[in-house]
């Protein structure tokens, strides 16, 4: 990057920001992403996670060169894997000036996506669209009267935006959560229910956003699911622990099973061993660069140890462990997820680039496996 005075405006747009998360991979965007996170927020919701984006004076001063300089470290994740960064906050297109000479240094390379509310003027987005690769727009709620509450704010402007954009860019840019009081385990109850049990839980239709129908079934079955765990965990956390490391034990124990049953009862040949259509060398190196992402959140291991009640010294080891037997598990999941596929596919491969296409326990491949060698 030169300094000479043709480029001095790069360095006269400053933004606060509170945060910098390095090697997200596929949650805020395609490939591997860090998350920048600007203070300033148009909204105050309830719940919200980053309040500390509320004030300006939580945030650390930032050029979009000083910013460039600091994440340009992982350069190699971000082309390797599509990803780049992901402005966040708070609402990052208040720093639209930002974000635009931010894209002018690292160039068209990197992927640029932003969490958005939309709750921002109408200009701003139209400027904004083509320098965007994608968006992450945090719609809340559609109702006007729950957006209201939750976020102290209405919504006919957010509607507006995200219609625009829809009509005037890829819709396969966008992602739309849309507003939950509970956590991504208990929302994600009523999708396994849709594979197990059909459409137990789908009645009483509450809305569609986006062709997803939602149900209050489904809604109900979450509800009482995060009561009951709750319940659980503030009456009874001895058992509650014993529990989870049974629950655990169980879960290593039905992956072994199954993998097992695999190699004892295959009757497919696990081949291509690579994607026909790109060097080997290449996908090696492309999956040594990803799998350490693999153990996302094991950090909060050595996080936690203040609260440990054993010594600090066994971390290490246990750490080892962890991330051996996690390491063959995965192992196990990926090569049971090859073994078996339907009669109608040719290969594994057919059978994985189909899986948007498919419905139930075949679009699960390792539980599709399961059930063929166990029934």
């Amino acid at each position: 990057m030169s300094t000479n005075p043709e480029n001095q405006s790069f360095w006269l747009t400053t933004a606060k920001i509170f945060g910098i998360g390095r090697h997200r991979l596929t949650v805020d965007g395609e490939g591997v992403t860090t998350l920048v996170a600007f203070n300033g927020c148009p909204l105050r919701c309830k719940y919200c996670l980053n309040k500390a984006s509320w004030k300006m004076e939580n945030g650390r001063d930032y050029t979009p060169e000083s910013l460039f300089e600091e994440v340009k470290i992982d350069q190699l994740y971000f082309l390797a894997t599509r990803g780049g960064i992901t402005f966040g906050g708070g609402e990052p297109l208040l720093q639209k000036d930002f974000i635009k000479e931010f894209r002018a240094i690292c160039g068209p390379q990197w992927q640029i996506v932003v969490e958005t509310s939309l709750h921002v003027p109408f200009e701003t987005v139209r400027e904004m669209n083509e320098i965007l690769d994608g968006y992450i727009v945090d719609i809340k709620d559609l109702n006007p009267a729950i957006y209201l509450t939750y976020t102290g704010k209405e919504n006919p402007l957010v509607l507006k935006n995200l219609e625009w954009i829809l009509q005037h860019g890829d819709p396969k840019r966008i992602k739309v959560p849309y507003l939950a009081m509970l956590w991504a385990n208990a929302t994600a109850l009523p999708l396994f229910a849709r594979y197990f049990v059909g459409d137990l839980f789908k009645f009483g239709k509450f809305y569609t956003i986006f062709g997803y129908d939602v149900y209050i079934g489904e809604a109900l079955l979450s509800i009482a699911c995060l009561l009951l765990v709750t319940f659980l965990c503030a009456r009874f956390a001895r058992i509650i622990v014993r529990c989870m490391i049974g629950m655990a034990a169980l879960f290593m124990l039905g992956i072994l099973i199954c993998f097992i049953a695999a190699l004892l009862g295959r009757d497919t040949a696990m081949t291509p061993a690579f994607l026909p259509d790109g060097s080997v060398f290449s996908q090696i190196i492309k999956i040594a660069c990803i799998s350490p992402w693999a153990f996302i959140g094991f950090e909060s291991i050595s996080h936690g140890v203040e609260e440990f009640s054993f010594k600090r010294s066994g971390i290490f080891r246990m750490l080892v462990i962890i991330v051996v037997s996690t390491t063959l598990l995965y192992i196990c999941v990926m090569l049971l997820s090859v073994t078996a596929y339907p009669p109608e596919y040719g290969s594994w491969l057919e059978y994985i680039r189909d899986l948007g296409n498919l419905e139930g326990i075949k679009a699960l491949p390792a539980f599709y496996a399961a059930q063929h060698y166990l029934g």
